[in-house]
């Protein structure tokens, strides 16, 4: 039914967040300083899993945490010739 799936979805939205966090802990117990840190998502989903961490290592660590994109096209260009 439309509402177990909704449900699970739900589920399943929850348990990829409390991984994220902890694997942003787990970041942030290993680097601790943040100054030289650049977070790169690739899209499409790669960006906003970037972003997620890049929130909760700020939430976490106090400090601004750098985020940018891959742009793929610039780089099959450069492997192109």
């Amino acid at each position: 039914s439309v509402e177990a799936i909704k449900k699970e979805i739900e589920i399943l939205s929850k348990k990829l967040d409390r991984t994220i966090k902890r694997l942003a802990s787990q970041i942030f117990e290993k680097i601790q300083i943040f100054s030289s840190f650049l977070l790169i998502g690739i899209p499409a989903r790669g960006v906003y899993l970037s972003k997620l961490f890049a929130k909760y290592l700020e939430e976490i660590s106090g400090q601004p945490i750098e985020n940018s994109i891959m742009i793929l096209l610039f780089i099959e260009m450069i492997l192109q010739g």
